[in-house]
């Protein structure tokens, strides 16, 4: 499937199943986006195939991507992310003789969306419903993001021994965050009183105080929100909602 070229020439000798190979073993992989980008990058691979050579894939090539990608409801954001991730491919062979030329990858206009966020009422509603239905984890956690402002995946990450202060005030510490900047966050009375006593009902300084899969209170969140008829409102809304009130 191609050999990578040393010496400075280049040829065009890479498939398109090599470009995603090398991608995947130099840059994608052990990295946090390296699901994301290496379900973009398949994607490629399944439309073209292994085996096409990769300097077949000119702009008419692309379009015809492009029309299937769109045919198949993807929103211009996620076709983005595939071109970009065809774009990696392309360098990653062009870089190592493989490629002689790449063309220009199309780009198209992300819509920046509506901003969702909770109202009081709305939130007095949700979490009012999650008490109803004995959802007391969901509760916990909902008060706990929305108070916060803490990304999902960093809700799953908190151990006991990540509660600290400021000051006098009670605060929470997130060490693994997207941009790798840890921070301390000041909390809520009532989100204080969540994470101390699912903290002190722990039985390690390292057990993790959100032990359910993100899928699950996914779940039961649209469950809720179905009910209340809020279908344009997710988890990631408590984070929009904490934002907007600090605003």
């Amino acid at each position: 499937e191609g050999r990578e070229i040393t010496g400075g020439r280049q040829s065009n000798s890479w498939t398109v199943g090599h470009a995603f190979d090398r991608t995947l073993i130099l840059f994608w992989e052990g990295t946090r986006s390296e699901k994301s980008s290496k379900l973009n990058g398949e994607a490629a691979v399944s439309f073209f195939g292994r085996d096409k050579p990769l300097h077949t894939l000119d702009l008419n090539a692309l379009d015809e991507w492009v029309d299937y990608l769109k045919s198949i409801g993807n929103s211009n954001a996620t076709i983005n992310r595939k071109m970009a991730a065809l774009s990696k491919m392309m360098s990653t062979a062009a870089d190592r003789g493989g490629l002689k030329s790449r063309p220009k990858m199309p780009r198209f206009k992300e819509s920046v969306g509506r901003i969702r966020f909770f109202t009081d009422d709305e939130e007095a509603k949700i979490l009012g419903l999650a008490r109803k239905w004995g959802l007391e984890d969901v509760w916990d956690a909902l008060v706990v993001l929305i108070d916060t402002g803490l990304r999902p995946s960093e809700l799953y990450r908190i151990v006991p021994r990540d509660q600290s202060s400021i000051g006098n005030r009670s605060a929470i510490s997130v060490w693994k965050t997207k941009a790798d900047l840890p921070r301390t966050v000041p909390l809520t009375t009532r989100a204080d009183q969540v994470l101390t006593r699912r903290a002190t009902a722990a039985e390690h300084m390292d057990d993790k105080l959100f032990k359910f899969k993100p899928r699950w209170l996914w779940a039961q969140f649209c469950r809720i929100r179905d009910h209340l008829n809020m279908p344009d409102t997710l988890i990631y809304t408590c984070r929009h909602t904490c934002a907007s009130r600090l605003v």
